[in-house]
């Protein structure tokens, strides 16, 4: 009986636990790797209207003329409710407002976003797509802290409907961080997930990022992921519970 005990013990130990131990944590890299595209399918959406806007005549033109019949066109209250976003901002080439509307789409009311303001807040310059011209892209995207909370950003060169002209200045779209999105993420990625602002008094240590699923992790019941502003600044902390 004990030899036989043995045997089945070790077999369980080399053979199946293994086996076992690798599924599960094949699995909780599926689960992450399906939060990260959750993530990146909410920036796509965003990214995605925001060059509709910036690579076009009209906002083209406008910033040569500033005629104010391209904003009542385009920019009226329920266009924000349409596109469900929050905010659109134009730049000049020198990180100055040219137009802001503010507008939460789901309350139906104004904000200000002082740290928006590139002038008084250079730290943020980041956002624009010509803050380092030699990186040579027309475009950036992430998240940025505010007193409203996290925001999501996407910013674009102003151009030609066909991709032309010159460097004129910039156009952002934001969006605000809400826990009805946070849960959308969870159902698509099929596990348990919370989420907290990260103050800049607390900032964490040796947590990783959220991007390339398991990094040389253990199986976890939960586990925790950063997400880090356009800055590379802790913003948000993410807790993930593993499907049991």
């Amino acid at each position: 009986m004990c030899f036989v005990t043995s045997l089945l013990v070790g077999y369980r130990y080399f053979f199946s636990l293994p086996t076992l131990n690798n599924s599960i944590k094949d699995y909780q890299e599926r689960e992450l790797t399906s939060l990260e595209i959750s993530l990146a399918r909410e920036f796509l959406f965003l990214k995605t209207i925001n060059y509709d806007y910036a690579v076009w005549d009209d906002t083209y033109d406008y910033m040569t003329s500033l005629d104010e019949e391209y904003l009542d066109s385009n920019y009226v209250d329920d266009t924000f409710v349409s596109l469900k976003i929050d905010g659109v901002i134009i730049y000049d080439m020198n990180y100055k407002q040219v137009y802001e509307h503010t507008y939460d789409f789901i309350e139906g009311t104004t904000f200000d976003l002082p740290s928006f303001d590139l002038l008084a807040k250079p730290t943020n310059r980041s956002i624009h797509p010509y803050f380092k011209a030699q990186e040579n892209t027309l475009s950036r995207f992430g998240f940025l802290r505010s007193k409203h909370g996290p925001i999501m950003f996407a910013s674009h060169a102003i151009k030609h409907t066909d991709k032309t002209g010159e460097p004129i200045g910039a156009i952002v779209f934001i969006k605000k961080v809400r826990p009805s999105q946070i849960s959308s993420m969870a159902e698509i990625a099929q596990i348990q997930l919370s989420y907290s602002v990260i103050s800049n008094e607390s900032v964490p240590t040796q947590i990783a990022r959220l991007e390339g699923g398991l990094q040389d992790e253990p199986i976890a019941t939960q586990r925790q992921r950063v997400l880090l502003d356009i800055n590379g600044n802790p913003l948000l902390l993410f807790t993930i519970k593993h499907h049991h």
